[in-house]
């Protein structure tokens, strides 16, 4: 699997993680968190997207670099530690838009390039 695919799913899982909370197996209470859920969930990854994104590096080509410096050779290991590490990622790239919302888009867009390099640097060293 290419590192693509993984920045995909995890994509689709920073905007749809709120679905599993209709799982049938939940209680009511759960199912009644659904909507609000989404309406919180969605414009903040819109927000952290936005801010997080540079004319050359958008955020969906960080977590694809992320997810290339990361892969094992192996696509079931990978699969094992991967979200997590870009779940690690996301809640960096939360907190730096929080604190971009006070200091500027600018500094969220430079935080995130250095964190992206260093991935990539670790991938080089390789």
């Amino acid at each position: 699997m290419t590192s693509a695919v993984y920045s995909v799913l995890f994509v689709l899982i920073m905007f749809l993680w709120p679905v599993t909370l209709t799982f049938p197996e939940l209680s009511s209470q759960t199912h009644s968190m659904f909507l609000p859920t989404m309406i919180i969930n969605t414009p903040a990854a819109i927000l952290i997207w936005y801010y997080n994104s540079l004319d050359r590096l958008s955020f969906f080509d960080g977590l694809n670099v992320i997810s290339a410096s990361m892969m094992s050779g192996c696509a079931n290991i990978t699969l094992l530690y991967l979200p997590l590490v870009l779940a690690v990622v996301y809640f960096i790239a939360a907190f730096n838009t929080v604190l971009g919302l006070f200091k500027g888009r600018s500094y969220t867009q430079e935080r995130w390039a250095k964190l992206v390099v260093g991935f990539h640097e670790r991938r080089l060293r390789k």
